[in-house]
């Protein structure tokens, strides 16, 4: 009974938090991108550091030998997502687009 008491709180928080989410991007669209293309940029950046840290721990595995070039490309990515946030903007605007 707990965890369907859990699951039930969590699904709230989830509905509540995707409303304000909507209504950000209805009232500040183009801040709202600006601000999901930085957290984009930081969450590929913490992966790619992740990644570098995992590959000079396992260093002697054969099948993940990529790891490091995985690692620094997407420290590189996060970087320019992160710190070109308006060039994201008008990609993302041009994917989005019907």
């Amino acid at each position: 009974m707990k965890v369907l008491k859990k699951i039930e709180t969590d699904m709230w928080i989830n509905v509540i938090m995707m409303f304000l989410i909507g209504v950000l991007f209805i009232v500040r669209p183009q801040n709202s991108l600006e601000s999901v293309a930085i957290i984009a940029g930081i969450i590929i950046f913490v992966n790619g550091i992740f990644d570098l840290f995992y590959d000079i721990k396992i260093w002697t595995d054969f099948y993940i030998r990529y790891s490091l070039f995985e690692g620094i490309m997407k420290c590189i990515l996060g970087i320019f997502i992160a710190t070109h946030a308006g060039i994201i903007t008008i990609l993302f605007s041009y994917v989005f687009r019907r």
